[in-house]
């Protein structure tokens, strides 16, 4: 169909199709399934899912140890990549350096496990909690979120918000520290 041996067995005359499949090729050479999944918003199942289908049709090859799972394109898939620059827009937006900042309405029960910071005239706690770095002063709880992209800003907002606000449910049932709204 594109010239391109393989490429029966994945269905990409589904315009659906393409929007899942070619933003996962542009990003799985840098980043693990999980993460892609993340920065396009989607399940990893999801992800997986399309993963084993294009390894089944050569387009991506499983790399290095058995877990973590990382995947690189093969040559097959780059040059597809190339004959598909022009289906559409290729601008992507990226939100880096965000941070959320949860007040602390009760100190926690179980002392945190992370290493103390000093600055200037103050200390502070610093460790990490399901991916993300966590900093505790003495009066807030900083969630510091990975850097996000996609197609729709808001969008990215949404989902470094919905990081952070999994982290301090974290934080609350693992140390019994209660935030409030960030």
């Amino acid at each position: 169909m594109f010239g391109v041996k393989g490429l029966s067995k994945v269905k990409f005359y589904n315009w659906s199709a393409r929007d899942r499949l070619i933003p996962i090729l542009k990003l799985i050479d840098a980043n693990y399934p999980t993460k892609v999944a993340k920065l396009l918003g989607m399940s990893r199942q999801h992800v997986h899912y399309y993963l084993k289908k294009l390894e089944k049709a050569g387009l991506v090859k499983r790399v290095g140890p058995r877990w973590p799972a990382f995947y690189e394109t093969t040559e097959t898939c780059k040059k597809f990549l190339t004959g598909c620059e022009g289906l559409k827009p290729s601008f992507v937006f990226r939100l880096h350096n965000c941070v959320f900042k949860y007040p602390i309405l009760e100190k926690p029960v179980q002392p945190v496990d992370w290493r103390r910071v000093e600055k200037m005239n103050w200390s502070a706690l610093i460790g990490s909690e399901l991916g993300l770095t966590v900093e505790q002063t003495t009066r807030h709880v900083i969630v510091y979120c990975d850097a996000v992209e996609g197609r729709d800003p808001s969008e990215l907002l949404l989902l470094a918000k919905d990081a952070a606000d999994r982290v301090a449910a974290h934080l609350r049932l693992k140390y019994g520290i209660r935030l409030g709204e960030g």
